[in-house]
């Protein structure tokens, strides 16, 4: 969850992220991204 690694050279940055919005409006994000076939995903 944070990055870090200690066995792996410049992996002791500690990284978190996080989402500030409301719970509710994640999961109406959510359904819409998954109802729309997940068009803003990316996959190279």
């Amino acid at each position: 969850m944070t990055g870090i690694n200690q066995n792996v050279e410049g992996k002791q940055k500690r990284i978190i992220a996080r989402y500030s919005g409301s719970a509710p409006a994640f999961r109406a994000k959510a359904n819409a991204v998954a109802s729309g076939g997940y068009r803003e995903l990316e996959m190279n």
